[in-house]
């Protein structure tokens, strides 16, 4: 079996997300982060227990979801894609949404542990997302 390239993979999904609005190329030096965020319409992720949170982005370094309780700063949990692979992460922040329409009472920042495998999660999880029946 071949192996895959995942840096490879990453480049194609970054150019057709690029392409198809889903990521904003922002001007040299007015992003602070390191790499992209995906935005995702219908992913799931499952965060230390076997109870699902929808995805607000995702990045190689990170990802943002939202919950239904707070988490702590610096607190390490594992994040599972569809029981694919898990990968362990930080809390970098939670934070109280307080919108009467807010998916959630909480949002939850997160920077994984180990970036070679946020490579591996971010692109399992752009092929899963483009899998998905468009709703409309």
């Amino acid at each position: 079996m071949a192996q895959r390239n995942w840096e490879e993979e990453y480049e194609r999904i970054l150019n057709q997300a690029i392409e198809g609005g889903e990521v904003r190329v922002l001007p040299s030096g007015s992003e602070k982060r390191r790499h992209p965020r995906f935005r995702l319409s219908s992913s799931q992720i499952l965060v230390t227990e076997p109870v699902p949170h929808d995805v607000v982005d995702l990045s190689i370094s990170g990802l943002a979801f939202y919950a239904q309780r707070p988490f702590s700063r610096g607190q390490l949990i594992m994040v599972s894609l569809r029981q694919i692979l898990a990968i362990q992460a930080e809390v970098l922040g939670c934070d109280p949404l307080s919108a009467p329409d807010a998916p959630a009472p909480y949002k939850v920042r997160c920077r994984f542990t180990d970036e070679d495998y946020g490579l591996r999660f971010l692109v399992l999880a752009m092929e899963m997302e483009r899998e998905q029946p468009d709703p409309s």
